[in-house]
């Protein structure tokens, strides 16, 4: 008599546990497509009333990266393909108060590194030059409007990245302050 009530309560709890784990499987938001990334990026604290502009999407590998902006902030979510093919967020980052926003993402395992600069629109920038490691990288843009570039960066015999002389041009090839 005990044995069958134990095993139809463990039946029940067993039973309970599934349903636990597919409801809970059924909220979770993934960043599978650009409308789902956004619905991440919603379900975030801090972004939930966000006005969310999604520039750019590009996948490494295993790795995605997203370029967007937060009520006109710069700002990047990075997401890493779990086990069943769903893309799963991993860190989201903005910087606020600037026309401009570089961010380098955390590629593990790609062959090559890569910054992602994101500005705003109407920010007069035409051209974006840095130092990286001693050698002139260079992103030309659209001043006119929300911009998202990629700069594959040098290789680096140590892994490490030495960001200098970060330079703005306008529309006319002067110099910004």
């Amino acid at each position: 008599m005990w044995r069958n009530k134990l095993i139809i309560v463990g039946i029940m709890m067993l039973g309970i546990t599934f349903a636990i784990q597919l409801l809970d499987q059924e909220k979770k938001v993934y960043g599978n497509d650009r409308e789902s990334i956004v619905n991440v990026i919603h379900s975030i604290d801090g972004y939930e009333h966000a006005e969310v502009i999604l520039l750019d999407v590009r996948d490494f590998g295993d790795y995605r990266v997203a370029g967007f902006l937060s009520d006109q902030t710069p700002s990047s979510i990075e997401f890493h393909k779990n086990k069943d093919g769903n893309y799963t967020w991993q860190q989201v980052e903005s910087h606020e108060d600037d026309k401009y926003a570089v961010f380098l993402p955390t590629l593990f395992g790609t062959e090559k590194r890569s910054m992602m600069i994101i500005s705003k629109s109407r920010n007069g920038i035409s051209k974006l030059q840095v130092d990286v490691n001693g050698e002139r990288m260079e992103a030309d843009m659209n001043p006119d409007i929300s911009n998202v570039k990629w700069i594959t960066l040098p290789e680096s015999s140590t892994g490490s990245y030495e960001f200098r002389h970060y330079k703005m041009y306008d529309k006319d090839g002067k110099l910004m302050e």
